[in-house]
């Protein structure tokens, strides 16, 4: 079943990273869930955008920001996935992930790319010696 919001299970790639067809999988049905997201925002967002209701963050986005500022670092370091270039080929999807990235509460608050993989490398050892 796809994901109306397909950033937040970026943990199923890193899972998978060693193994080249379990990845492409995980890909195949990431392309798939970011497509599926386009339709949905070409049906529910508000026609003025970027935002789905309109020209002001709401929940939902709030709800998305960490996934998607966590993904993309996370991917292209340990999967090197390029969520930014998948997004670009749906055009509502990457107006939205442009707009939640760039939003000043986001932006000021966010840790850095670096912090990001450096965070999840400390994860996956605490993870890996349990």
């Amino acid at each position: 079943m796809a994901e109306i919001q397909p950033f937040q299970n970026y943990f199923a790639f890193i899972k998978v990273r060693d193994d080249k067809d379990a990845l492409a999988k995980k890909v195949a049905e990431f392309e798939e869930d970011v497509e599926n997201f386009e339709t949905f925002l070409e049906i529910h967002q508000d026609s003025e955008g970027p935002f789905l209701c309109g020209t002001e963050m709401c929940f939902s986005e709030a709800m998305m920001a960490p996934f998607v500022a966590r993904s993309i670092p996370n991917l292209k370091h340990f999967c090197d996935v390029d969520v930014k270039e998948i997004c670009k080929r749906h055009p509502r999807v990457n107006k939205l992930i442009t707009a939640i990235l760039e939003r000043p509460s986001v932006a000021s608050t966010r840790p850095s790319d670096e912090d990001i993989v450096a965070g999840m490398t400390r994860m996956m050892k605490m993870f890996a010696s349990k």
